[in-house]
């Protein structure tokens, strides 16, 4: 059964699922396509980012072609889903010496953080730009909430709002289809009485308390558990 917790390398960066979710929607949010260019789990992998990737929960992003507005922007919108993350460029404090401008980012309710990135977490809290300089946070502090289904944590993203959008009462589409599929149940690809049963029939078994209120519809956490790809 997938987790929000499993590792998943995609062109040679390896995120945890609900990492990766929360980076296609925050990039959703401003507009701006999301290029990693390191991820977790690097133990011993980059030496000038002090053993903050060595563990869970950290990235590093590509603003090549982005105006600094732009990349300003995608900052704010990993902020807003309680990552600490800065823009990381000569102007802000980053030794060209380095390597190139880039956005670095914590997910600071990622369990499993390395210490490196325990600190720069800290640093963050403090208003600090978590780099040896401990200069003052020169980004906006947009207030942030914890980003998911309120049970366990589960990022969803834009993508996966979409298709959890179909599977309602009285939809008819494939993602209905794999839905049925996943139940066990006739599956012609209609949100009708029968599926609606099955759904509440499904979570009753997984010791939730079923949808009672008019029709039923299925969430991120009940997609997650019955296997279905967003």
């Amino acid at each position: 059964m997938p987790s929000p917790r499993d590792r998943v390398t995609r062109g040679g960066k390896t995120l945890t699922r609900r990492v990766w979710d929360l980076l296609e929607d925050a990039g959703h949010e401003a507009g701006l396509p999301i290029r990693v260019l390191q991820g977790s789990f690097n133990r011993g992998g980059v030496s000038q980012s002090a053993g903050t990737h060595d563990a869970g929960g950290a990235f590093d992003l590509s603003v090549r072609g982005m105006t600094e507005a732009q990349a300003i922007r995608l900052v704010v919108a990993l902020r807003k889903r309680n990552v600490a993350a800065w823009l990381r460029s000569p102007k802000y404090g980053w030794p060209a010496r380095l390597g190139g401008s880039h956005i670095h980012g914590i997910v600071c309710d990622e369990p499993g953080l390395s210490y490196g990135a325990r600190q720069q977490v800290v640093a963050y809290r403090a208003g600090r730009n978590g780099l040896a300089s401990r200069a003052r946070d020169p980004f906006p502090r947009p207030a942030w909430k914890p980003y998911g289904d309120g049970g366990g944590g589960t990022i969803v993203s834009a993508h996966a709002h979409v298709r959890l959008s179909n599977l309602k009462f009285g939809a008819h589409n494939d993602d209905v289809k794999d839905l049925q599929k996943a139940l066990g149940i006739l599956a012609d690809g209609v949100y009708g009485p029968a599926t609606d049963k099955a759904v509440r029939e499904d979570q009753h078994k997984r010791g939730w308390a079923p949808d009672r209120e008019g029709h039923s519809y299925v969430g991120p956490r009940q997609a997650r558990a019955l296997g279905l790809e967003f």
